[in-house]
């Protein structure tokens, strides 16, 4: 049975979307080495996806509305590595 609700466009217009679920493939970290030895980690989660009706793209490729967070890990450079 589809969930549909109405959700807050950029627009500030109310629009209707259907809830779609979905199951991870494959959720990795990017990696980034920082100038002072840091290591960050960065992910995108999703927390939902929502189908937006009657709304396509001008190729026609469907609209979607994704909720999602961020994870993020921090590890500093060692005692000793600064320059």
């Amino acid at each position: 049975m589809e969930r549909r609700h109405s959700i807050i466009g950029p627009d500030g217009e109310s629009i209707t979307a259907v809830e779609v679920g979905f199951k991870p493939l494959r959720e990795e970290f990017n990696e980034y080495l920082l100038d002072d030895g840091t290591l960050i980690r960065l992910k995108l989660v999703v927390a939902s996806v929502n189908r937006i009706e009657g709304q396509a793209d001008p190729l026609g490729k469907q609209s979607y509305v994704v909720e999602s967070s961020n994870v993020m890990s921090v590890s500093p450079m060692e005692s000793g590595e600064a320059g």
